[in-house]
Order: C-alpha cells, then structure tokens, then sequence
C-alpha cells in the first residue's frame, strides 16, 4: 500500500471521526415520555364533563446536557407537544364537530424555582376528528427567552394547558376548548424533576485557583541574611578580577624584556661590525 494511499485512508477517518463528534453534539435531548392530564372539555359554550385519559408530550429545542453561562438567555423556541385523547373525540363527535383547530397557552414552571416561570403559546392546524378512536392534536409555537439569575439545575415542567378548538372568541357562545391539568395524584411517588420535559444547567464563571503562599512561623528554619563581613578573613585575599589583570601584566613584561634583550643583543653585533 502506498504512502499516499494510507494518508487518504487516515484522512478519511479523522474526517469521519469530526463528523460523528458533530452529530452527537448537536443531538436533542430525547422526548419526554406522555405525562396523564385531567382535561374539561367545553363544546360550543356547553361543558361535557371531564377526559381523564389525556396523555400529553412536550419538547423543546434545548439539546441533551445542555449547559448555559450565569446570565446567559435561554431559548426553548420551538416548544411542540403532543395531545392525545378518546374521550375527547367522543364529546367532539357527540356535539357533531367535524374538525378542531386552535391556539393556547402552555405555562411552563421550573422545579426548585417556584419565582420562576413563564407562559408560552401554542397553537395546531386544523385536525379532523375521526370517526372512532382518539383524536391527537399537535401544538407548537414560541416561548419567550429567559435568563436564570442562580447557578444550578433546571428541570422544566408544564403542569397545565389551554387549547381552544375552534376559532370562536372566548366570550363567545359557541368556544369550545380544553383546559387541562396534569393527574397530580398519578404521581405522588415520583420525583417531580421526573416530570420535567426537558432540563438544563447554568453555572457560573470558573473560580480562579489561589497561588499556595508559604507561611513564615517561629519555627520555620529560615536561611541567615548574608553580609559582606560574613566571608572576610583576617587576612587581605586578590579580588576575583585581579589576579586575571596581574596575570596579563606580567606576560606584558616578560615579552617587553625579552624584546629589549633581542634588540641590544643585535646592537652590539652591529657595533662590532663597524
């Protein structure tokens, strides 16, 4: 196998490896499983009576594990949910209504914050009723941002909803719509963080590490403060630099006399010549 060959191959994985670490990313936080509401159910301005088999899911947009900073805004949009129920339709299908569509608000609570909740609106295209069996509606819509102001966990919890089911206005005769609460009694054992359709954390700027600092006591052995007589003796010693300095004079000297005793030498010679 070439050189090349077996750089594509590694280059090939790396790029397969970058994509996987994408995906898990930005993969969404696994649906809620259907909580049980108690639902009035009101038809052209005539309460039928209660459904108590209502089953409901709700997401958001929040990914798995998601983690904000102290301050930060946190965006649930899109919400959306799932509504399903047979009693419902029997009571759609005893006043004859063919087909619902509407809008509603979600109020959305946060465990451990009872300070700290908000409402949101949802709203469903228009369903037909079937003939038999349930009816599920699918509502979604928008939610306001909102900015915790405590560090710690959030778990998001909708404890009740309102969908009309027709376009009539509230005050008018003819509104039909669903006011719901979840079947606390279902879920006196459960934790209520259980509950929640979706959770997030926020938590706070890291916390700088302080530098160790040593301690000076009575009885920590300390190093004596040095001075200049500690390493003088009674006798004078060269300094560092003079014994160099000496060194290069007396080699100074010595090539000045031995030049000196060349030249007389070669004087005299000259001399007895003449």
């Amino acid at each position: 196998m070439s050189v090349c060959h077996n750089a594509t191959v590694r280059l090939a994985l790396c790029c397969l490896a970058i994509a996987t670490c994408a995906a898990v990313a930005a993969t969404p936080a696994a649906a809620q499983s259907s909580l049980h509401y108690r639902c009035e159910v009101l038809v052209n301005g005539q309460l039928q009576g209660e459904a108590d088999d209502v089953t409901a899911t709700f997401d958001s947009a929040l990914p798995e594990n998601a983690v904000f900073m102290l301050g930060d805004d946190v965006s649930l949009s899109p919400l959306t949910s799932t509504v399903t129920s047979e009693v419902v339709a029997d009571f759609l299908r005893e006043a004859d209504v063919e087909e619902v569509a509407g809008t509603g608000p979600v109020r959305v609570s946060v465990d451990g914050f009872p300070d700290l909740f908000f409402e949101a609106g949802l709203a469903f295209a228009a369903t037909d009723v079937p003939e038999t069996g349930p009816i599920t509606l699918t509502p979604q819509g928008e939610s306001p941002p909102i900015r915790p102001n405590e560090v710690g966990t959030y778990p998001l919890i909708i404890a009740s909803f309102n969908l009309a089911l027709g376009p009539a206005p509230e005050t008018s005769p003819d509104y039909s719509a669903l006011w719901c609460a979840i079947r606390i009694e279902d879920y006196t054992e459960t934790p209520t963080p259980e509950l929640a359709f979706d959770t997030f954390e926020v938590v706070g700027p890291a916390t700088p590490t302080p530098t160790p600092t040593a301690t000076i006591g009575p009885d920590t052995p300390r190093r004596p403060t040095l001075v200049q007589t500690d390493f003088a003796d009674s006798t004078p010693s060269s300094s560092p630099v003079v014994g160099p300095i000496a060194l290069a004079g007396a080699a100074l000297c010595a090539l000045l006399f031995i030049a000196a005793k060349v030249g007389g030498q070669k004087s005299r010679r000259n001399g007895r010549q003449d």
